[in-house]
């Protein structure tokens, strides 16, 4: 009798290089909460936890190729799971990562024909910017835009 090799199949994933560095996004839907893993580092990361009132409104963009910030109703709640942000700065940007990402998937087509308001956990791992105040204001931005923009493609192509 001759054994096959066991495949495993993982969650869909994308990967692209942004500002130098390799960012792999891991999207995993659950019963109850879909997970979002952002890493450049090959790690989980800090694990944010993000809900919404199933009540709230939440407005799509009107411009399907844009990755612009997505307008969060004031009834979302952040609450941190796992880990730390290294700093109070690094803490603030996880945590507006971690409701745009929310928003991003809410307002996805897959999820916005249903009105599915699963609560999104996000897991963040980054490295840390170029050392200058200046270059690693600009690498944020160009990061936050890049990743908003993987998430888009990710439900573009699943």
């Amino acid at each position: 009798m001759s054994r096959s090799p066991v495949t495993f199949m993982g969650p869909p994933t994308v990967t692209k290089t942004l500002c130098g560095i390799e960012t792999q996004i891991v999207i995993h839907n659950y019963a109850d909460r879909i997970l979002v893993i952002v890493t450049q580092l090959g790690k989980v990361g800090h694990l944010l936890q993000v809900s919404v009132s199933p009540a709230a409104p939440l407005e799509r963009s009107s411009d399907p190729d844009s990755n612009a910030s997505v307008q969060a109703p004031p009834s979302v709640t952040v609450m941190p799971l796992f880990g730390t942000a290294p700093s109070e700065h690094l803490s603030t940007l996880h945590s507006i990562y971690a409701t745009q990402i929310a928003m991003h998937v809410w307002t996805s087509p897959v999820h916005w024909a249903v009105n599915d308001r699963r609560k999104v956990v996000v897991g963040l791992a980054f490295k840390k910017p170029p050392g200058e105040e200046e270059k690693a204001f600009e690498h944020e931005q160009a990061t936050f835009k890049g990743v908003m923009q993987m998430i888009d493609e990710f439900y573009q192509q699943n």
